[in-house]
């Protein structure tokens, strides 16, 4: 928690630092030129290079660590901070500008990748939700506070605060950051991934994913909407006749709200789905926008900044939850970098397009055009966007469902292992175990297909599940009319080797039904990681078939010896048949798995 911590601060101190230019960077520099395109530079710059240098912050922390990145990058953007504060000019903005881009580029992608070290992918929402919430309370602290400075002490005086918040970043980031890259490799899902190295490669699975390339289309486009709540949103403002403090106040509220109602959706995300929160977010923020330009006072302008601030958090810290669902984690930190740097270049083409636009076309101009492309990020999200995180009501039915299906295969395993010992009285009490346990499995199964056609799910997922549950729960009986075969032959009929290898079977199906079980948690955390799952399943399948294969050679050998005679060479088979066909239904039930699991993970 304190190493968390830690970052958290790094961050906000950071974002602090940068939030002061989100009130009065657009009218400082309009101070040395006229043309809005021109006066926005300084933010077309930091756009540029932060959104650069995002990819270089993620190829560092997986190569050099998270810890010296993140120095570096606190190091970097203090020299920035100089700049602007040194060079009292359009062209000491810019230079400032350039490495404060490139120092927090490099901060907010490495502290972005430890964080999600510590949460967890699991929880990838979550930490992704407070990471950008120090960020835009940092960016809201800054910009409130830069409108009580620039009312009492001068334009200027906003940017010493930045010089003090970023050079206390660097200290902290010194003295009580510590790397997180090992936690990586304790994550369940990293055992079962490939291991990447190629960064080519980790670029090649973002590029060939639709649901990756929404997610940097929709962040692009959130960092050009950006780019209009930093430049023209105080142009705006100041138009409608608001004072220094009113600007601070607003421009605090659309942060302040967005930053503090990020970890919100961030955690329901995990819990209820990305797609919903995401979509829906993005249409809120296209008329929060709307909003805003029509507001005809105060009061009005204060109620739409609340509105697109919220909105931003609905979908802001989960479209990168998204990619780190389906990424393998090995390259994680590259796939945040390439995520990071095509969205911070939404200041670049922001900055650049609003500034034309409004030249040519006035402030209305610039938002409207923005609103568009919100809108069109959402309509694409609604088609090619594949929920990450998939939520079922009936699924913690579905798992304990298969946890029955588990305790049938421990009952059984533990009914071979008396008859082997040569105690039938226990032998047949856990026969009678096996048959209570099938029972509670078809109840389960009615339950659950019950709440299938119940819910408002499509066809295909009903009918996934329906066949999942179906698939599984013959498990159950197949297991009890093995128990039943075996115990009508007297112990002294079987011969120990076959009753050996009998064992070495069912406790394959048995690692086989953990495995699926897992494999069906893993729908909901990360469809990507139940198709690795999905292949383990099928590998143990075949290592049952072997195993199968040993089984019925012994009694064979055993019936051609002498040593068995035919009825009861008859009723082994049976029981070898019955576990194989109960192996044969757990692959098709993961086999259905893996085509849920395509669903959400392409």
């Amino acid at each position: 928690m304190a190493l968390a911590a830690a970052l958290l601060l790094v961050v906000f101190l950071t974002g602090s630092a940068t939030g002061v230019q989100r009130t009065v960077l657009s009218i400082y520099a309009k101070g040395f030129v006229k043309s809005a395109l021109l006066a926005f530079m300084p933010l077309v710059i930091y756009g540029l290079f932060k959104g650069t240098i995002d990819m270089i912050g993620g190829w560092l922390s997986d190569r050099r660590g998270r810890r010296f990145a993140i120095i570096l990058g606190t190091a970097v953007y203090l020299l920035g901070a100089f700049s602007i504060v040194g060079l009292r000019s359009l062209s000491g903005i810019i230079l400032g500008n350039v490495m404060v881009g490139l120092g927090e580029g490099i901060v907010f992608a490495s502290a972005m990748i430890a964080l999600s070290d510590i949460a967890g992918s699991k929880e990838a929402g979550l930490g992704f939700g407070f990471m950008e919430a120090f960020v835009y309370s940092g960016f809201g602290a800054g910009a409130t506070i830069a409108g009580f400075l620039w009312q009492a002490y001068g334009i200027q005086a906003p940017f010493y605060y930045s010089l003090a918040a970023s050079a206390t970043a660097l200290l902290l980031a010194i003295t009580a950051v510590r790397e997180t890259k090992g936690l990586v490799k304790f994550e369940e899902r990293a055992r079962a991934e490939e291991n990447i190295a190629s960064t080519l490669e980790a670029y090649k699975i973002c590029i060939r994913t639709p649901s990756v390339l929404v997610t940097f289309f929709a962040a692009h486009v959130a960092k050009f909407t950006d780019a209009l709540a930093w430049a023209a949103f105080p142009l705006l403002f100041a138009a409608k006749g608001y004072g220094d403090v009113q600007i601070g106040l607003l421009q605090g509220v659309i942060t302040f709200s967005w930053a503090l109602t990020m970890p919100i959706f961030g955690r329901l995300s995990d819990k209820w789905g990305r797609k919903p929160i995401i979509v829906s977010g993005l249409f809120l923020k296209g008329l929060g926008i709307l909003a805003l330009l029509e507001a005809p006072g105060f009061m009005e302008s204060l109620a739409a900044s609340l509105l697109v601030g919220v909105s931003y958090s609905m979908y802001y810290p989960i479209l990168p939850a998204v990619a780190v669902d389906i990424a393998p984690l090995s390259v994680k930190g590259r796939v945040l970098g390439l995520y990071r740097g095509i969205r911070d270049l939404g200041y670049f083409t922001g900055g650049l397009l609003i500034g034309a636009l409004i030249d040519a076309y006035g402030l209305p101009g610039a938002f409207n055009f923005t609103v568009t492309l919100i809108f069109a990020a959402g309509v694409l999200a609604i088609f090619l966007l594949k929920e990450t995180r998939p939520i079922w009501p009936f699924f913690r039915l579905v798992l304990s469902h298969v946890d029955t299906m588990q305790r049938t295969a421990v009952a059984y395993w533990e009914l071979v292992d008396a008859y082997r010992r040569g105690d039938v009285g226990e032998a047949e009490e856990l026969l009678r175990e096996v048959k209570e346990l099938e029972h509670l499995g078809d109840k389960l199964k009615v339950e659950i297909l019950d709440k299938i056609w119940a819910s408002r799910l499509p066809f295909g997922d009903r009918m996934d599940f329906e066949r999942i549950v179906e698939t599984l729960d013959v498990i159950a009986g197949r297991l009890y009319q093995a128990g039943e075969k075996l115990l009508r032959r007297s112990r002294g009929e079987v011969p120990d080797e076959f009753l050996d290898e009998l064992l070495c079977l069912i406790e394959k199906l048995r690692t086989g039904l953990e495995v699926f079980r897992r494999d069906v948690e893993a729908l909901h955390e990360s469809p990507a990681y139940a198709l690795k799952l999905a292949e383990e399943v099928r590998e143990l399948e075949r290592e049952m078939d072997s195993a199968t294969e040993k089984a019925l050679t012994l009694i064979e050998d055993g019936l051609d010896a002498g040593k068995i005679d035919v009825v009861t060479y008859i009723f082994l088979k049976e029981v070898v048949d019955k576990v194989e066909d109960a192996a044969d239904y757990l692959k098709d039930a993961s086999d259905i798995v893996r085509v849920v699991s395509l669903k959400h993970s392409t």
